[in-house]
């Protein structure tokens, strides 16, 4: 079975009514669930954000909106998750690792080659 999840930070959204309210929130983030963030018609690649030609997307993509074309997209991981992803994967492409204190620490490839 499919789990709604909020958009922004992944949270259970799954005990809100279907059809999504225009004024369902997430319990924990307090962010609008009746958005195009959470519509699977989203589509960040296109110049209006929308798979859908007939719909009119609002401007603020975060925003609760009337349209009749949402329908919720589920198993979501949510923005904070994905952004920890990238940020995992980027410092593993550059070879940092962070340590304890949550800094950054580069291992240079000269010292390695010169031995410093």
């Amino acid at each position: 079975m499919t789990q709604l999840n909020c958009w922004n930070c992944g949270a259970d959204a799954s005990e809100e009514p279907l059809p999504l309210s225009r004024q369902a929130c997430c319990q924990k983030c307090g962010e609008f669930l009746h958005c195009c963030l959470q519509c699977t018609q989203y589509d960040s690649n296109r110049p209006d954000s929308c798979d859908n030609e007939l719909a009119e997307p609002p401007n603020d993509k975060s925003s609760a909106n009337f349209c009749e074309f949402f329908k919720p997209k589920f198993d979501v991981q949510g923005k904070s998750a994905n952004s920890n992803d990238a940020k995992t994967k980027l410092n593993a492409l550059f070879g940092e690792d962070e340590n304890l204190s949550g800094e950054a620490k580069s291992s240079n490839p000269l010292d390695d080659l010169f031995n410093d």
